[in-house]
Parts: C-alpha cells; structure tokens; sequence
C-alpha cells in the first residue's frame, strides 16, 4: 500500500451539516468525489457533462488501471456510455484535524441569526423549525491521508494537488469562497509553485484585513464578495430605512450594463411588464427616447430571456414591486420540462490568505469554459449547466398558479466575454445612483479599481 500525506491550511470557514461538532471539516467522500472528476478530467480534457466525460475515459484505456475493479461502463448499442454513476478511483482516504486554534470563530458564529448578520452569503438555515441546520467551522490545519495499492495513481495525485486545490472549495456555498483551503506553504512549500498561482489567467482582487481578528478578516472578506456578486448578478438597491422608502445607493448589476450593449432586454423589465402592465408602461414611455437603454426596446424585441439566472438559479426570486400595484411579489417559480431546482453559478471565488494582512480572492470560471475558451470556442455546448439553455422557467405570483408567465433561458451565453465586459466597467460606470460616499460604495470602488487594469483572457 503506497502513502501520500497533505497538510491543508484552511482560509475561510466551512458550511458544514454536522451542527453538533465543531471539529467537522471536509467529507472525505465530498473530497474523493472531486478528486475523481478532475483526474479524469485532466485526463480526457473534459469537465463538462459527465456523459461526455465517461464516453472520452472509455476511449483512453491507458487510465482504466486507475479505476477501481468492477465497475461497468455500460456502452450501448450507439456507443454512449450509460453507466448510472460516475467510477470510483482505486484509492482511500483519511481526513484529520490538527489544529482548532482558530479565533473563536466555531464558538461565536454557531447562532443562526449571527451567521446570517455577518455572513451574507449564508443561507443554510433557510426553513421555519431548522435554526441550526448548519454551521460554519474553521480550522487551522487539516491533513489529508490518501492511500492505493497503485503507485502510479498516486503519483498522478500528487502531480495535480495543487491545481485541484486552487479550482475547489468544499461544504455549501462553495462557490462564493466558503471551505477554501490550500496546501500548507511552510510544509509543502517545494509543491506550490506561487509562480503559477499569481499567473494564473483570472481576474482577481486583494483585500486588506491587517488589524483584525480571524472572524473580522473573514468577515471583511465575504462582505467584498457579497457585493461584487450582487453588483455583476441582481444590482444593489441600498435603502435608508424601509423597502418601500428612498435609495440611500443604487447599482445596476454589469450583467444590465453587458445586455444593454447587445441589444437585448433585461429580465426583470421582461418580467415586471408580464405581470404589471400598467406600471411599466408608464415607465417605458419615460425611457423609450432612451438610445441604448434596454426598456427602450420591449416593443421591438421578439424574443426574450431569463438573463441573471446564468449565474446562478434557485428555486424562488423575489423582485421588487411598484407602488400602487396590487403589492404582490412574484417570488415563486420552477423550471420545466425537467424539473430542475437549481444549479450553482459557473463563477467560483478563491479567496486565499497572502499574509496575515491581505487575502487575494480569484474570480475563477468553470473549467470546461475556460479549456473551451482556450481553444477559442467561447460557446457553453459541454458546461456542465448547459442543461439549462433553451430551457422554459415557469414564474407565478406568490404560488399560487393562477397568475403564470414562461420564459426562457438564452441558447447560449459568453461567460468570457461577460466577465470582460463587467470588469471594464469603472465606479463611475456603474450607474450609481446616491451622493454620499459610504463604506459600501468603498468596498465596490475598491475592487472594481483593481479589476479595470486587469485583461487575463488577453481578450481584445
């Protein structure tokens, strides 16, 4: 039996379902789950659709060796690949805590109400009667024990550690930078190659944390995140005091900002115009003169789409009614004809801790899209959400069935080019509506500082 050891160190907490132990880190299996998919993604060039992956894994019998012994990849008579599961690799492993020596974080922000306060991209306590159906948890150091009875499989999982670690996260939310964590640096300081990790092609942006104690700083961290994903996603309408009262700020997500240069209308006029008339007729007569302002354009427009979901989809969605409406808001919808509840956004943050003073925090794509856009095909026919496009979204008004309006997803999106487009944008692009300066507005202005200077696609 042949070893490899690890030891991680973990940069931001860990949504975790065992609310009873604050020494619960990464599931074994969740990490041999991935591990699996990309090794075998690394070795057919697919991260897409898992069909796809098994089909090109079938077709290079060299790695079969690193299957574990009996599965089937049930091919049929057209050559797919039906086989129900994924294989399983022919190796174990072991998860250890070594340190808990995290700030009090564990023991602070178990209450569902403070996890939700200061962590806003917290939403795992949803449900009446489930206050505590998952926590977060932070620890300093864990170590990873893998073991095969093949050398050359562990070799090849030793080669590909620190380009699996930098693409994943771990536990829920993942992709909004919750159970990141990195290979030690002090210990394996010979396997990092820093190098690679700073040239690597995605945008990225620092925040400073110097001064502040492990839960502050990683509070600081996912307030950054927060509002760069609502800025690019949904837009921010900051109240003074009430929903209904006055904007104290006001941002237009960049996904607006992308669909207006090309010409096609955003969603929620889409949306607001099926279910409201009235209202946004009014609206629509104030901004038809204009010139590029996608309200312009309901008229004109045949077909149109379901947009801010592409980064992201749930199950509901609450938007924003007018006044002296019928005060309901369309919150309640489902995908058909397949059902689909939700799939998670195609943009991944990883933040990892520089020093003691700064996080550098990647804004990385899936990685089928970015080996698509390598090779120039910036086209989304193998992502792994790709399910998803031409697909009709079913919207009601509070549930209730009576008031219903079906919308499609576009047939395509460039997430690349999407990226470009948004980060171009400088703060003053950004349409803000508001004249104080606050520390929100600071933290955006911050990172979109960052992010103009930067071009990692090499994209023209």
């Amino acid at each position: 039996m042949y070893k490899l050891e690890f030891t991680l160190k973990q940069h931001t907490p860990i949504i975790h379902f065992q609310t009873n132990s604050q020494f619960a880190t990464i599931r074994p299996t969740e990490f041999k789950t991935k591990l699996d998919k990309f090794l075998i993604g690394q070795w057919t060039g697919c991260y897409g659709l898992k069909e796809t992956r098994l089909k090109e894994l079938f077709e290079k019998p060299k790695y079969h060796q690193y299957v574990k012994q009996g599965y089937d990849f049930k091919i049929d008579n057209n050559g797919n690949v039906t086989a129900p599961t994924a294989p399983t690799l022919d190796y174990q492993i072991k998860i250890t805590v070594l340190s808990t020596d995290n700030d009090g974080i564990n023991g602070k922000i178990l209450q569902k109400d403070k996890i939700e306060k200061d962590f806003k991209l917290f939403f795992g306590n949803l449900g009446d009667g489930n206050p505590d159906k998952k926590i977060l948890n932070f620890h300093s150091d864990i170590q990873i024990l893998i073991k095969s009875v093949n050398v050359k499989l562990i070799d090849e999982i030793k080669n590909v550690m620190c380009d699996f670690l930098f693409h994943t996260n771990f536990g829920t939310r993942q992709n909004k930078g919750f159970g990141s964590f990195y290979l030690h640096y002090s210990i394996h300081e010979t396997l990092i190659n820093k190098d690679w990790i700073n040239r690597y092609p995605a945008y990225k942006f620092s925040v400073d944390v110097s001064g502040r104690s492990e839960l502050e700083a990683q509070k600081t961290v996912f307030s950054h995140i927060d509002f760069l994903y609502r800025t690019m996603r949904s837009g921010i309408n900051r109240k003074t005091t009430n929903r209904s009262g006055p904007s104290l700020y006001y941002i237009k997500p960049t996904i607006w900002h992308y669909l207006k240069g090309k010409y096609f209308q955003w969603d929620k006029k889409t949306i607001k115009n099926q279910f409201y008339m009235v209202q946004t007729d009014n609206q629509i007569t104030r901004y038809i003169a204009n010139n590029g302002s996608p309200v312009g354009y309901l008229q004109t427009i045949i077909k149109k789409y379901l947009w801010r979901d592409l980064l992201g989809f749930s199950s509901t969605q609450n938007w924003k009614y007018y006044p002296n409406d019928r005060g309901e808001d369309i919150h309640s919808r489902k995908i058909s004809p397949d059902r689909l509840k939700r799939y998670t956004s195609p943009i991944t943050f990883k933040p990892l801790r520089k020093d003691k003073d700064t996080f550098i925090v990647f804004i990385l794509l899936d990685q089928q899209i970015a080996k698509d856009a390598k090779n120039d095909n910036h086209n989304t026919a193998n992502f792994p959400s790709s399910e998803i496009f031409n697909k009709n979204v079913q919207l009601m008004i509070n549930g209730d069935g009576t008031s219903i309006f079906n919308i499609p997803f576009p047939s395509s999106f460039d997430y690349f080019e999407f990226l470009r487009e948004s980060f171009r944008l400088t703060y003053a692009q950004l349409k803000i509506k508001g004249k104080n300066e606050n520390d929100d507005l600071k933290i955006i202005k911050h990172i979109f500082d960052q992010l103009n200077y930067q071009n990692p696609y090499s994209m023209p």
